[in-house]
């Protein structure tokens, strides 16, 4: 009984916190992006996507077929402040419904050439999936006040 009471945990644990791999790109164009603290306060995790990313209403983007595109979109995790120092991971194959583990960001942003907004949410949150603020625009890097981040949510 102990050894199933042990699996058990083990798989709990696993479902909660999967570790998922960045590219490692040289991202440069959030540092242009402007720039706001992420003030929502941390909340429960959220069971839907609650209208989803919005489009950044200074953002000026292609003027040709890729303004209606909603990818590319990328996850920019940033272990410096003003988007500074980025790991990136593409929206458009990244595990959904799932909260995922990476190192630790302290500012976050997602870089969207058509700024079209996104049809999903994103959120980010502190070690142990049970808290998390919603990135609400794209194209606008965001600083995280009040504690370390390391995980993140997309949610349909």
């Amino acid at each position: 009984m102990f050894s199933f009471t042990l699996v058990a945990a083990a798989l709990v644990a696993y479902a909660h916190t999967n570790p998922i791999e960045a590219s490692a790109l040289d991202v440069t164009t959030a540092a242009s992006f402007p720039r706001h603290d992420l003030t929502s306060p941390l909340g429960p995790r959220p069971t839907s996507a609650q209208n989803g990313t919005l489009p950044a209403a200074s953002f000026q983007g292609p003027s040709t077929e890729v303004a209606d595109a909603i990818f590319p979109a990328v996850l920019l995790l940033c272990s410096s402040f003003n988007c500074a120092n980025c790991l990136s991971y593409n929206l458009q194959t990244t595990t959904v419904d799932t909260c995922l583990a990476t190192s630790a960001f302290s500012s976050v942003s997602i870089s969207q050439p058509s700024n079209q907004g996104l049809p999903f949410a994103v959120y980010v949150g502190p070690s142990g999936c049970t808290n998390f603020a919603k990135i609400p625009v794209v194209n606008t890097c965001f600083n995280l006040v009040g504690g370390s981040f390391s995980n993140f949510l997309v949610l349909n």
